[in-house]
């Protein structure tokens, strides 16, 4: 993809072990313009590295759920 978001939402499947989230923080940081939003939902209980691209806003955890809010630097 060519073009570049303001907004972009993430919710990807809780269950898969090999669930390559490195991968789709990488993808995000190429897509989301400076200053643009990230929305990432996951299973609370799996620990995530966090990117150093990305400045975490805010983080709900509702139930087995977690939501992230980053903006893009």
């Amino acid at each position: 993809l060519e073009e570049k978001y303001d907004l972009i939402f993430a919710d990807p499947p809780y269950d898969l072990a090999d669930n390559p989230i490195e991968e789709l923080f990488l993808q995000v940081q190429k897509l989301l313009v400076s200053e643009g939003i990230f929305v990432f939902e996951f299973a609370s209980k799996r620990i995530v590295q966090l990117p150093n691209s990305l400045e975490l806003l805010s983080k709900k955890l509702y139930g087995d759920t977690v939501v992230y809010f980053f903006k893009g630097l």
